[in-house]
């Protein structure tokens, strides 16, 4: 028998209770996370101009998000649902079962469950609190390209090892939601949850992109109080969309 541990982000009416099956457990989280943000962030090429609607027309920059010219890497490249802190419940499962062979599909359950306890069910805005900075902070020009999406995910599991022969402790108290200033926002942000410092992850179902993204130029300065300084952005539509939504 293995063992897992399943997070579901719900409003509290829609969280099940023990021996809820996976097909429950999916559908109450298809209610929670709808929308998160791909973001991607890489060093600006040294011929990259501050102004980017000129990098733009150039075509460097694509609504894509593929690397631009001569950047060498990203330094992040994720996708961030938005965590509506406010509104959602947690519901904490304890699953058991058989292990699958093969390996457990991309869309289905970690295991073949043949037991489900409801472990906690609590208002997320409850959670323990974390900050995080996941933007570069040495000194330099970057690009940040973003992508808002309409998202389906499927139930929190543990990251790298989701599924192990023995339970998994839980207590509320290690569970701490992760906030981050993302740069430039006036307000800290919800970009992620954990337990006992071990990343949530949410597996995407399925993702619907909006028709174009957004490129941002900013300065980073270790020597300056405020460190972040935007330079510019442009929008940039998909080929097959009209410039003017």
């Amino acid at each position: 028998m293995v063992h897992a541990l399943a997070f579901v982000l719900a409003p509290a009416a829609d969280l099940p209770g023990d021996q809820a099956s996976w097909d429950q457990l999916v559908q109450a989280q298809k209610r929670g996370l709808r929308s998160g943000v791909a973001l991607r962030l890489c060093s600006a090429p040294a011929t990259c101009s501050d102004n980017l609607h000129v990098e733009v027309d150039r075509g460097l920059l694509q609504a894509s998000g593929d690397l631009p010219g001569t950047a060498s890497q990203w330094y992040c490249d994720c996708l961030v649902p938005h965590f509506d802190v406010h509104s959602l419940w947690m519901g904490v499962y304890a699953i058991s079962g058989t292990a699958l062979e093969p390996a457990a599909p991309m869309f289905g359950p970690p295991l073949e469950i043949t037991r489900c306890q409801c472990l906690d069910r609590f208002p997320l805005q409850d959670a323990g609190n974390e900050t995080c900075w996941f933007y570069p902070t040495d000194s330099g020009r970057y690009l940040r390209w973003e992508n808002h999406r309409q998202i389906e995910t499927l139930p929190g599991l543990l990251a790298d090892q989701p599924v192990q022969a023995e339970p998994t402790p839980y207590s509320r108290e290690a569970l701490h939601v992760l906030w981050s200033l993302m740069a430039d926002d006036r307000f800290l942000t919800c970009v992620g949850i954990t337990l006992a410092g071990k990343r949530i992850e949410w597996p995407l179902q399925g993702a619907k992109p909006e028709p174009f993204a957004t490129w941002t130029a900013f300065a980073v300065n270790d020597q300056d109080d405020e460190g972040f300084t935007e330079l510019s952005s442009a929008v940039v539509f998909s080929p097959d969309q009209p410039a003017n939504p």
